[in-house]
């Protein structure tokens, strides 16, 4: 675009510079003027441009495709500033209404570009030009690419999601499992130490029952045992004697057993498993 206006430029340089001093409504009407507008049309019907201003080095507009423009002071325009300096300068905006080549056009996004217009055999700097082009679609693009983009994003946040979920819930389970398998422990534990106390108990009030009538005959036959009494009635009382001391014996010995059974169930020697949960 810079190297086209470049080329129309020069060859109406002269009544470009001499534009600052006509009046306004002789501008806008000059022949010259009307062969510039068909020019530069022809110029940018391939380019996608909306419309074109041309300003003098001392900011007038001495040319736009939208003739109502033309006589406007530019000079204290910071783009038009920065590109009479030999810089380039643009402009992104939203135009409700735009006043195109073409005619009036609606709710386009517009780019602006400053570009600075020298004559090519001296590099003379000869004015400013102001190039408005449609970027409505480019726009509506970088929309809808940035739309993808968060949709992208939003998908992979909620997989992450979903997956911490998963391994939080997979945690949770096998730490439930954990706890189950620990309660099941004790609950066993202490089934077995309740029923250790109640043989125990049943052995030792079956012990005192048994002792009872043991004293009973063994304190009987050591009486019959001094009493006067032929040798066979001697050898009965002994032999009841011995039975009974037997008897009483092993009565001892079940409790003895019993109570070391009972002793090795207990709390203190219950294992559980130590294995961390993940």
């Amino acid at each position: 675009i810079r190297d086209s206006a470049n080329s129309v430029w020069p060859h109406f340089s002269g009544h470009l510079e001499s534009a600052r001093s006509k009046p306004v409504a002789e501008l806008r009407q000059a022949p010259t003027t009307q062969r510039l507008f068909k020019e530069i049309r022809t110029l940018v019907a391939s380019l996608g441009v909306l419309k074109v201003k041309l300003y003098e080095t001392g900011g007038m507009t001495v040319f736009s495709t939208q003739s109502s423009q033309i006589g406007a002071n530019y000079s204290k325009n910071p783009r038009f500033l920065k590109s009479l300096n030999g810089g380039f300068a643009s402009q992104l905006e939203f135009r409700e209404k735009f006043g195109a080549i073409t005619g009036p056009l609606t709710k386009r996004w517009v780019l602006s570009s400053y570009i600075p217009v020298v004559r090519g055999r001296d590099g003379k700097l000869l004015g400013v030009a102001e190039i408005y082009r449609d970027v409505t679609v480019q726009r509506q693009d970088a929309q809808q690419n940035r739309i993808i983009r968060a949709s992208i994003i939003g998908i992979a946040l909620a997989v992450v999601f979903v997956f911490l979920v998963l391994i939080v819930w997979r945690s949770d389970l096998r730490l439930m499992a954990y706890h189950h398998r620990e309660l099941n422990l004790v609950k066993n534990a202490a089934d077995a130490e309740a029923k250790s106390l109640a043989k125990s108990q049943f052995l030792a009030n079956m012990s005192h029952e048994m002792r009872t009538p043991l004293n009973g005959v063994l304190g009987v036959a050591n009486i019959l045992a001094k009493s006067r009494l032929d040798d066979r009635q001697t050898n009965l009382v002994k032999t009841i004697g011995k039975s009974g001391h037997a008897l009483l014996a092993l009565v001892d010995d079940v409790l003895d057993f019993s109570k070391g059974e009972s002793d090795s169930v207990s709390y203190t020697h219950l294992t559980l498993p130590t294995k961390r949960i993940v």
